[in-house]
């Protein structure tokens, strides 16, 4: 039930914005809304990680739109500083890349919004922490998948052979990180 509040609570977010940033042909918004979503399936610590980067952003999209030194050329520059053509223009590009390039990728279109009303960028940064914190107190949280896998890892016995091994598959770094620490803690290696 947790996992299922935090996934709904967190595609809710993502359908409400990715709506907006549609309308709006804002595809660098819609592109960090697909992320999120798709690391909400991956793991709870994938998703958490994200949001806290997504929070983060947020904090320095306020910090810009509220700097009274700052005219809004300049604001609008410092917001849309590194974005570039060859940033992807969809999902299929984004997941195109290695794990490093879209970190890269991410830094940059995680500080994109759907205004410049900083009013408005602090309701969503308000939303984006709730949801935060819903991820983070889910930390300790055995996931339903983790447990699956456990289950498989156990009944078959191959990971503890000396001579077998067992590749599992990752789509994001985040996740792989998490099942690395959570199976050592178990005895694997």
């Amino acid at each position: 039930p947790q996992e299922k509040l935090l996934y709904d609570e967190v595609t809710r977010y993502v359908r409400s914005k990715r709506r907006q940033a549609k309308s709006q042909k804002n595809r660098n918004v819609e592109l960090t809304l697909l992320v999120m979503q798709r690391r909400l399936a991956s793991s709870i610590s994938a998703i958490t990680k994200t949001l806290k980067r997504r929070l983060d952003a947020l904090d320095e999209v306020i910090e810009i739109l509220t700097d009274p030194h700052r005219s809004e050329a300049e604001q609008r520059r410092l917001l849309r500083r590194g974005l570039g053509p060859d940033d992807p223009r969809d999902i299929a590009e984004y997941e195109g890349l290695d794990e490093d390039e879209r970190e890269q990728v991410d830094h940059r279109i995680f500080r994109q919004v759907l205004t410049d009303d900083p009013d408005k960028v602090a309701e969503e940064r308000a939303e984006v922490e709730r949801l935060h914190k819903l991820a983070a107190s889910l930390k300790e949280h055995k996931e339903a998948k983790y447990l699956e896998l456990l289950a498989v890892l156990d009944s078959s016995d191959i990971i503890r052979s000396d001579d077998e091994k067992l590749l599992i598959f990752t789509e994001h770094r985040d996740t792989l990180e998490s099942l690395v620490k959570r199976l050592e803690d178990k005895g694997y290696s």
